[in-house]
């Protein structure tokens, strides 16, 4: 539950003296900011991202029915762009894959049989792509956060989808079935959550309905994001939609 988010949040919020990279900000008590009122929050729908042609039309239906509630119950809603939001999953992996490798690559030379098949292909990726590549990749990250910020600018909360699809099926054999499906992993369904990796921005997923695919009710998240730092209204306005709405309280039959 967001409840649950908001008491872990603080908990691990906050400086890190052996990180010279962390933030030295205030961690205010989130779980005290967790009041449901969001009047006059600002909610942009990311246009590339609910009119993608790889969004299954349910999981469209359902995210715009979302945001149609949250637009209810106080929230001003309008329409912003991310230009290069279908680039992000591929600038996400190349960076990814590089610095993962540098990271493994004592390990990949004394024991790669250790590896899940899956994440030594990707390991091996890594070591093999150029420098050349890894240094576009970060500059076109920085012009991602730069529409993403730039986005923020006019609206408070950002709006689409968590994924492409419901849940899918955890995957039990190495591999992908085709090069469509390989294409779709790298640009597709990766690039909704990818850009605010990129962008260092605070994101939250909200469970907010379920599909009927191959027999079975899987569920569907709505994303939001918000400027660096505002976590506390994020985590609000994320409340406000679960706390009007009966998805986060559906359990399978375990």
């Amino acid at each position: 539950s967001v409840t649950d988010c908001a008491v872990t949040l603080k908990a691990i919020a906050g400086h890190d003296p052996k990180d010279r990279y962390s933030a030295t900000r205030f961690v205010p008590d989130y779980l005290a900011g967790l009041n449901g009122d969001i009047n006059g929050i600002r909610i942009g729908i990311v246009k590339e991202a609910i009119d993608a042609d790889f969004i299954q039309p349910e999981v469209k239906r359902t995210i715009e029915t979302a945001i149609k509630h949250l637009s209810e119950i106080g929230a001003d809603v309008t329409n912003v762009s991310i230009p290069l939001l279908h680039y992000s999953a591929a600038v996400t992996r190349t960076i990814m894959e590089v610095e993962a490798a540098s990271t493994h690559r004592s390990w990949l030379r004394t024991r790669p049989q250790d590896y899940e098949h899956n994440v030594l292909t990707d390991l091996l990726t890594g070591c093999i792509i150029p420098a050349e590549l890894y240094y576009k990749a970060q500059k076109i990250r920085h012009l991602i956060r730069g529409q993403v910020i730039s986005a923020l600018d006019s609206v408070d909360v950002l709006a689409l989808p968590a994924s492409s699809e419901p849940a899918p099926k955890i995957k039990t054999k190495a591999g992908t079935e085709s090069k469509q499906e390989a294409l779709l992993g790298v640009t597709g369904r990766r690039s909704l959550c990818s850009p605010f990796n990129l962008s260092n921005v605070p994101a939250l997923v909200v469970p907010c309905g379920f599909v009927n695919t191959t027999g079975k009710e899987m569920p569907i998240g709505l994303q939001l994001a918000g400027r660096p730092f505002s976590d506390g209204m994020l985590l609000n306005v994320g409340y406000a939609y679960e706390q009007s709405t009966p998805w986060h309280r559906k359990r399978p039959p375990i």
